[in-house]
């Protein structure tokens, strides 16, 4: 019989000049800044049980029944937020080229003859409680020795992982009219009133992310004999 507990947490990731930026309200807000990019950490109750066994029923050495279930934490490391937080405010304000000429504007005049929009630059809404993500996996299995040199087991194994990470290229599109519970979006595509007109394109994290698997395994071992 095998016990395990694991604790695994991690720190509010901040940044050196306290210049995180996010989107208080996803369709009204422009980009505000924040001295860490969650509100409130879900990781500080992170605290994973383990559990397995081993038995053999008839005492034998020949039969073994196996099983066991843990909790695995899924956590927010940095790959999640930088990619995004790279091509937003406050790090990233907008590309542009002009063919206008430059000498004696740049660099401190360059944005004016380029034409920086703020409401064209991207920002990022996340979620600032996010819920804990973690993932249980489980597995259930039967091993007999038919012969000397013949094994054979069969199994059954499980997983579920709930509030993982997503995020998305664009999430500031056009929103559409709801008519019957359908959603109808304007012709030509293009048109109609974006979510939030005070900024650019929108990447968000949202953590409503789940997956799930469950399966059949078996297998057959022969062992080689005399060479």
């Amino acid at each position: 019989l095998n016990l395990g507990l694991r604790y695994e947490f991690l720190t509010l990731p901040t940044e050196a000049h306290d210049g995180f930026g996010v989107l208080p309200n996803f369709f009204t807000s422009t980009t505000t800044p924040v001295k860490t990019l969650w509100a409130t950490n879900p990781t500080t109750k992170n605290f994973d049980p383990r559990i397995g066994f081993s038995w053999d029923p008839s005492g034998s050495g020949r039969t073994a029944i196996r099983a066991g279930f843990g909790i695995f934490d899924v956590l927010p490391l940095p790959y999640v937020y930088t990619i995004g937080n790279s091509l937003t405010l406050p790090f990233s304000l907008q590309t542009g080229a002009s063919l206008k000429n430059f000498p004696g504007s740049f660099p401190t005049g360059a944005l004016s003859v380029i034409g920086f929009d703020p409401k064209k630059a991207g920002a990022r809404f996340v979620d600032q409680h996010p819920p804990r993500s973690y993932a249980m996996n489980w597995n259930l299995n039967i091993q007999h020795e038919i012969s000397r040199n013949v094994t054979a087991m069969v199994g059954y194994v499980g997983s579920h992982t709930v509030h993982e990470d997503v995020t998305y290229d664009d999430a500031n599109m056009v929103v559409p009219s709801i008519i019957d519970h359908r959603a109808f979006y304007p012709l030509p595509v293009g048109s109609g009133t974006i979510a939030n007109p005070n900024v650019g394109f929108i990447r968000p994290i949202i953590w409503d992310g789940t997956a799930s698997y469950e399966g059949l395994q078996s297998q057959v071992q022969v062992r080689t004999s005399h060479g």
